[in-house]
């Protein structure tokens, strides 16, 4: 069939993956070179044909491929409808049609202009007219267009090497990006077990090879494999080249693997347009290609979570429950729930994360659950509820990290480890999270911040029922209008070995330190930091404060309850109160340090000075 690799170019030109994990337009592809085997050697390939052209009475055999849509009446009359890709043969004497895909794209040719200019949902064909801002020299290829919100999504597959170009741009015409080439089709698959595919890629399946476990007693068609790389999670979707229908099934490699289901029949496929424009309500009990909905029982969603944020970027829940092995989102992606009543569970055993984030990602609205019931310990455990991670060390100063990630709105509890957790993200001042207007209660920490992870940005957080209401081992993070009240342990700082050089020197801002253990515990306690703390406007209630072998650390304008309030203090260098309130006269301890200084701090009731 080599006489037909130009027909074979042209095809991969004008076709291409349009990332609707359905009836992709890689399955048309797949399926039109399945055409081309069917043609027979005595065929030549004329061409892509269009309803006005001519091709005079061939002496030979020829074929021509046809997607817009019309009477053909130089082919015989042969007509062409909307939405169908076919091949037009001459055989010598007549003419014949043989259809593609009918009904499955809506296909036509893009008249000559700038792409720039090309800003509506839609496929095109080009097909070798006076077109500018193509991302290469040929000016044969395949458009794709996609409106999502305020911006276009353009993607280009040249006839040239049938290579892969994308970009977007508002359709304003600003922020107009520049074309990248992202990769290129694949080809055919040998025979094999398709329970052994395990690689990410797309494939043809031929009817001259050989394939076991292929759905619907199909003998060739096209498979797409989506190896998501987190739990040996794989999804496999199918369609058949004799009948398009779509089947889609997952597994994990090395277990067994589940049977295929029919998603959809001929000539059915699902658009992703206006993902960003639509709000979850609660009747949402179905999935769509813009939200999952809840399925009632303890099934895995893990994977389901995945595809769609891979596919769409966005992943809505619906209302109800939803059980996940750890979602790594990937990168600029965003989880929007629809409020308290979606919960998403850790699967029980799973001593990992609920969600761990990627860069330019963003969790929003629902209730994350680590267990129906949780009583937190000591030492922090492994079962994290959010986890924003790199591998940032003392050794290790210029690896990657994640960076501006964004968690609002949030109910977390139940958690073995921390209800937010980061860990090694490095000093970068944008290497960091910023959260908001969320509840956690009963985990080991509310927050759980670890050595090597600064620049953290907390506003509105309330944390209570957990062992520490937070940790802050790393430097340079704030906390706005947060509250641990509560909690074993309100708010612990411990370098105490030295664990990093770069700790502390954050600040607490109008925070809330209450109630610790039962109003018999420590609200604030400071091991062994060197770069100095604030904490301002804050409320320290039936909460002691202790601080060892630290320095820098400033009280400031904040008000203390009356029963036990103390502040213990040992070792260590500078440390200031400064226009506190007290309800009562604080036992005081301060040992090993003669540089601790109590400036107008006042009992309110009587007005006696407190003074070290």
């Amino acid at each position: 069939m080599a006489a037909y690799d130009n027909l074979r170019a042209v095809i991969a030109a004008n076709v291409y993956q349009n990332n609707n994990n359905e009836v992709t337009a890689d399955m048309v592809a797949a399926a039109m070179n399945a055409m081309v085997n069917s043609l027979g050697a005595e065929f030549q390939f004329g061409g892509v044909a269009v309803p006005t052209d001519n091709p005079g009475t061939p002496d030979y055999k020829v074929a021509y491929l046809a997607a817009t849509p019309g009477t053909y009446t130089n082919f015989g009359g042969l007509v062409v409808a909307a939405g169908e890709v076919a091949v037009l043969k001459w055989n010598g004497t007549a003419w014949s049609k043989s259809k593609a895909f009918a009904g499955l794209l809506s296909l036509g040719v893009l008249p000559v202009g700038d792409l720039n200019d090309v800003i509506n949902d839609g496929l095109w064909l080009l097909t070798g007219g006076n077109y500018t801002n193509l991302p290469s020299t040929s000016k044969y290829g395949y458009l794709r267009v996609t409106r999502l919100g305020t911006y276009v999504f353009q993607e280009f597959i040249s006839q040239a090497g049938g290579n892969v170009y994308k970009r977007r741009f508002q359709y304003s015409g600003a922020n107009m990006e520049s074309w990248q080439l992202v990769g290129t089709m694949r080809g055919a698959l040998p025979s094999c077990d398709l329970n052994d595919v395990t690689e990410t890629g797309t494939w043809m399946l031929i009817d001259t090879n050989s394939y076991t476990h292929i759905p619907g007693g199909a003998v060739a068609g096209f498979l797409r494999v989506s190896n998501i790389g987190i739990n040996n999670w794989v999804l496999q979707e199918f369609i058949g080249f004799s009948t398009a229908y779509y089947y889609k099934r997952k597994f994990r490699v090395g277990q067994e693997v589940e049977d295929w289901t029919q998603i959809s029949g001929a000539g059915t496929i699902i658009n992703n347009y206006n993902t960003y424009e639509v709000t979850a309500t609660p009747s949402i009990t179905t999935d769509t290609n813009q939200f999952l909905a809840a399925t009632g029982d303890t099934t895995d969603r893990t994977l389901d979570i995945l595809t769609m944020l891979q596919t769409t970027g966005v992943c809505r829940l619906g209302p109800g429950n939803f059980y996940v092995d750890g979602v790594e989102m990937p990168d600029n992606t965003q989880i929007i729930g629809s409020g308290p009543t979606t919960k998403v569970y850790l699967i029980a055993g799973a001593n990992k994360f609920a969600i761990k984030m990627g860069k330019h990602c963003s969790v929003k609205n629902f209730a994350l659950i680590g267990a129906d019931t949780h009583t937190p310990t000591a030492p922090v455990g492994t079962r994290h509820g959010i986890l924003w991670q790199g591998n940032y060390s003392e050794t290790e100063a210029s690896a990657q990290q994640p960076n501006q990630g964004v968690v609002d709105t949030m109910w977390i509890s139940n958690f073995a480890g921390g209800g937010i957790t980061c860990t090694n993200t490095g000093y970068a001042t944008d290497k960091a999270i910023e959260c908001t207007n969320c509840w956690i209660t009963a985990c080991d920490a509310g927050l759980n911040i670890s050595y090597w992870s600064e620049f953290h940005k907390f506003t509105n957080i309330r944390t209570a029922g957990c062992w520490y209401g937070c940790i802050n081992n790393g430097g340079n993070n704030v906390f706005v209008n947060c509250d641990f009240s509560g909690c074993k342990e309100g708010f612990l700082m411990d370098n105490s070995l030295n664990q990093s050089p770069n700790n502390s020197h954050g600040s607490c801002v109008g925070c809330v330190f209450n109630h610790s253990n039962s109003n018999a515990g420590v609200g604030i306690r400071i091991l062994g930091c060197a770069n100095g703390f604030v904490f301002i406007g804050c409320q320290i209630f039936f909460s002691q404060t202790v601080i060892e072998n630290s320095s820098g650390v400033t009280f400031s304008a904040c008000n203390y309850g009356e029963v036990n309030c103390d502040i213990s203090i040992d070792g260590g260098g500078a440390i200031l109160f400064v226009g506190n309130m007290h309800q009562a006269a604080p036992v005081i301890s301060i040992v090993n340090n003669t540089h601790v200084v109590f400036a107008n701090c006042y009992v309110r009731s009587t007005g006696a000075i407190v003074s070290n």
